[in-house]
């Protein structure tokens, strides 16, 4: 087993509440890459598992809308974009 600390993401969130029962939000994100990397051709194991990203910046996009007519009823809609950044990853032939 391997424990040890992953990525670090930062978010910016807006919410905008037009009315009691109707909300929006958008929101945009980075992952920065700041879990420690191996090179698992050298470790000698295939599996050995990945701590974070692989190394990657990733930027996000997204939204979400909520309605709630009654007390009892809620309508949530909810998008997510991640484009992930290209990096050099080296892994092990299995």
């Amino acid at each position: 087993m391997r424990t040890g600390i992953g990525d670090l993401d930062a978010e910016l969130f807006y919410e905008h509440l037009f009315n009691q029962d109707a909300m929006a939000k958008i929101f945009t994100g980075v992952r920065f890459p700041t879990a420690s990397s191996h090179d698992s051709r050298k470790s000698g194991n295939p599996y050995r598992v990945h701590l974070g990203n692989g190394g990657h910046f990733e930027i996000s996009l997204g939204a979400e809308g909520s309605w709630q007519p009654l007390d009892w009823m809620n309508f949530k809609a909810h998008a997510h974009w991640s484009f992930v950044l290209e990096s050099e990853e080296t892994r092990m032939a299995t």
